[in-house]
């Protein structure tokens, strides 16, 4: 395949858009505290972004584990798998699933690698900046990225549709994001083959 294609099927991919449930928090930054954030980064003093991808983390904690038991190191092996269940328990108080927690942290969003749009009860102003932690269900997987936003809709009764574009958001933290689109659409369309 030459390297247009491969450009091609990259760019096709980050416009690929589902509509999905993730933990969503936000914060409205001015211009100047964006550039501060990209100068300290650039200048290598700062990375911006929290990145955690919790399954890759529990696969190598579970073969360290295994590892300590293989060699008979039973105490040590015990007392990580509890820090495990500690921090298990700390990431469900974070980020609950559908059917537990705070639903005010859970956002129904059309989500693609380079933006996202979500209801929300107060309007935003466009062109208004923002700072994003998205964590993404099931896999856990928490991303910072900077967005601004391109849209907003609605009323103060019926609430707003708020459209963000991503204007800052790490190459890998793009392809987490296409790898998540697809396994859930594949996800649904395991689901409708099932039903028809």
């Amino acid at each position: 395949m030459d390297t247009q294609n491969q450009t091609d099927i990259h760019n096709r991919r980050r416009y690929i858009r589902i509509t999905d449930q993730v933990s969503l928090r936000f914060r409205a930054i001015d211009e100047q505290e964006y550039r501060h954030i990209e100068k300290t980064y650039l200048n290598g003093k700062r990375f911006p972004w929290i990145a955690i991808d919790v399954q890759s983390l529990n696969k190598r904690s579970d073969l360290f584990i295994q590892r300590l038991r293989e060699r008979g190191d039973d105490a040590l092996a015990n007392i990580m798998d509890i820090f495990d269940q500690k921090l298990d328990h700390i990431l469900d108080i974070l980020m609950p699933d559908k059917n537990s927690g705070p639903a005010s942290e859970l956002y129904m969003v059309d989500l693609s690698a380079t933006g996202m749009a979500f209801n929300h009860q107060d309007p935003m102003q466009e062109g208004q900046l923002l700072e994003i932690d998205i964590g993404l269900i099931p896999e856990r997987s928490f991303i910072r990225s900077y967005a601004k936003v391109v849209r907003c809709v609605g009323s103060q009764a019926a609430g707003f549709k708020i459209a963000l574009e991503f204007i800052w958001i790490s190459e890998m933290d793009q392809d987490r994001l296409v790898g998540h689109i697809y396994k859930k659409q594949i996800l649904r369309m395991r689901r409708d083959h099932k039903k028809t």
